[in-house]
């Protein structure tokens, strides 16, 4: 669950967000816009990194947000993907987590550090560290930088039938998205954009 009703963020005596209302459950939302827009100033005022100028934003508790540098520590893959489990006392599902290894093809990697991963190994990693707890609220900052097209095709699909019971927010300059999934229309439109799809 997500809901934003009138926010406004100021910066430099410039609305970077000027009025955002959205109100959603089991939607895609894409942000497209240039870099400095306030795309990724928009996923820290959700996830109160950063505190509105005007607003009012519920979300859902079980919240997850992928930023583009990973934040992954210096361990091996499976143990970075125990960590929500055990940081946010929560009961994980074998067989759930068993099924997202082998889609998002990290069974030869969990075993090796982060530190000697390249960034399209870190990047698997991290998405699905990013749904692996199956939070209601996603917010994808620049997901797949590093990903070839195969699994570009994946993680769409997966987001497709992910946001039937839950809410995605995704940013990217990539267009290539907008070609494997029809907006349906524009919610906002100011520095950047914001399109919603229905799945």
């Amino acid at each position: 669950m997500l809901q934003i009703s009138n926010l406004t963020y100021i910066l430099e005596g410039f609305p970077l967000i000027n009025n955002l209302n959205l109100s959603t459950n089991n939607w895609i939302f894409f942000v497209f816009g240039p870099s400095g827009s306030g795309k990724t100033t928009l996923f820290k005022l959700i996830f109160w990194l950063l505190k509105p100028t005007l607003w009012e934003i519920k979300t859902s508790k079980n919240i997850w947000i992928f930023w583009q540098n990973y934040n992954l520590l210096p361990l091996d893959g499976k143990t970075n993907l125990n960590l929500p489990f055990y940081f946010h006392k929560l009961k994980k599902d074998k067989k759930r987590e068993d099924k997202l290894i082998d889609y998002f093809e990290v069974n030869n990697i969990l075993s090796k550090n982060t530190e000697n991963m390249s960034n399209w190994e870190k990047e698997k990693i991290w998405i699905l560290k990013a749904f692996i707890t199956k939070p209601n609220l996603v917010l994808l900052d620049e997901t797949w930088n590093s990903l070839h097209q195969d699994l570009k095709i994946k993680l769409i699909n997966f987001v497709k039938k992910y946001s039937k019971e839950n809410t995605v927010l995704w940013i990217s300059h990539d267009y290539f998205i907008t070609s494997n999934l029809k907006s349906e229309d524009i919610i906002y439109k100011w520095n950047f954009n914001i399109y919603r799809t229905k799945c």
